[in-house]
């Protein structure tokens, strides 16, 4: 058998045209914008998506990580946040930036400042590798960064009320066949199958949000605020994973 050859002439401009047209690959819910941002003084995020809950989404790239890649990332949060304002009618959250950083490596030292940059603003990394061959796609890892610790202890920090819905939504990937990974570090959580994201669990203003592709009840946003909407969310959840699930919770 002779193995694939390696994809050729990949670049991220047309890595980026798949990433548009697979947005849930980064996080399920999330929708990009057909333009960049322009922040001004010569920053420009050439690829921004919005969250279901309406926060701007910036998408950095970067082959290597020189001496001011680190300034530069920090200049980017602070002025959205500073300035934000300004883009209300692309984002109903405009002062409340998201970062996800796209690298084919991240060396120790280089994980260690993105840990405590996190700490300042909520930031998400990933591996962005060429694909294996011409015929798939490019590979998105996500690189844990591990800044508020594990599920559990996010899962503690919610009010009272809504730990029961989170812990049996949780309990129901577990408990699915295929399982359902849970990969988390800090909010928002993102519930990832054997095809990849499925859902995106949302911790913000003391509420609990649930949003997939996919809709339930005609709404693929919706809370977690009751027992009905849990089930909601595990059925998606469970015809997300095909035939092959078996039912759970």
């Amino acid at each position: 058998m002779i193995p694939p050859e390696p994809a050729t002439d990949w670049s991220f401009a047309e890595a980026n045209k798949w990433l548009a047209r697979h947005p849930d690959a980064l996080e399920p819910g999330l929708r990009f914008l057909d333009r960049g941002l322009e922040l001004g003084h010569g920053l420009k995020v050439p690829l921004c998506a919005v969250d279901p809950l309406g926060h701007p989404c910036l998408v950095i790239h970067t082959e290597k990580f020189g001496v001011h890649f680190f300034d530069q990332l920090l200049e980017i949060a602070a002025r959205m946040t500073a300035d934000g304002a300004r883009f209300q009618a692309l984002f109903s959250r405009p002062t409340a930036p998201r970062v996800f950083l796209l690298a084919p490596s991240f060396e120790t030292s280089v994980r260690q400042r993105l840990v405590l940059l996190a700490r300042a603003f909520p930031l998400r990394a990933f591996l962005w590798l060429p694909p294996l061959s011409a015929e798939t796609a490019p590979q998105l890892i996500a690189e844990p960064l591990a800044v508020d610790g594990e599920i559990s202890t996010l899962v503690q920090s919610l009010p009272a009320a809504l730990q029961p819905h989170a812990q049996r939504l949780l309990h129901a990937c577990v408990a699915l066949r295929p399982q359902i990974s849970v990969q988390a570090g800090s909010w928002p959580i993102v519930l990832r199958g054997q095809q990849g994201p499925y859902a995106t669990l949302f911790f913000d203003q003391g509420q609990l949000w649930f949003a997939s592709s996919r809709q339930c009840k005609d709404a693929a946003l919706f809370l977690l605020e009751n027992d009905s909407a849990v089930d909601c969310a595990i059925d998606l959840l469970m015809r997300s994973q095909g035939d092959s699930v078996s039912p759970a919770a």
